[in-house]
């Protein structure tokens, strides 16, 4: 027996730690406690003889943020020599911001009795517009910069450059950026920023 796991038809390499919105590891945004997106893996055994899933619940969830995702449906075992079963996880963020967590899948594969990897997926307030720096969400007119959304610079003697996404969360409603420029920056020391994008 010989366990392998693959998403949107990828492989999904064990111990694999940078999850992507290519092999569905990779959930994506939806809004706090309200939005729920599902995936669908695929367990394979590409040998020769069967792959018993462990436990009454092969696949299980760990991590920082595990309570934000739930497997819908378990896979079936055994799964048979090149054969292949499906399971589903949910996420539904109860926070804004980023959310992670890992995938265990158990079973009988001698080199790999514990398959994991990582997921991940980001959590939105419910409002049309939502700005987000370095994986968390700021706060509309929020008073205070922070190091974690990337609204402090810190210090430096030369240029710092930081990113910064615009999101619409709203259900089929296309969002609008009015002006010109789009993006401002006012108050004292406005001088000392610049809008490069």
């Amino acid at each position: 027996q010989n366990i392998e796991a693959k998403g949107n038809g990828m492989v999904i390499l064990n111990g694999d730690a940078t999850p992507s919105a290519a092999d569905h590891t990779d959930f994506g945004w939806t809004t706090v406690s309200s939005g729920m997106i599902t995936k669908t893996f695929t367990i394979l055994n590409s040998g020769t003889s069967s792959l018993t899933l462990t436990g009454g619940t092969p696949v299980t969830l760990s991590g920082a943020h595990a309570g934000d995702f739930t497997v819908l449906m378990q896979p079936t075992s055994p799964v048979g020599p090149m054969g292949m079963d499906m399971f589903q996880v949910q996420f539904d963020p109860s926070a804004a911001g980023m959310r992670n967590a890992t995938v265990n899948i158990a079973s009988n594969d001698c080199d790999v009795p514990n398959y994991t990897f990582d997921i991940t997926g980001k959590g939105a307030v419910p409002q049309a517009i939502s700005v987000f720096g370095n994986g968390n969400q700021i706060t509309n007119r929020a008073s205070t910069a922070s190091v974690s959304d990337d609204t402090d610079f810190g210090s430096t003697g030369g240029m710092v450059s930081h990113t910064f996404t615009i999101n619409n969360i709203a259900n089929g409603s296309p969002l609008s950026l009015t002006g010109v420029p789009k993006v401002t920056i006012a108050d004292r020391d406005a001088s000392d920023f610049t809008v490069t994008a």
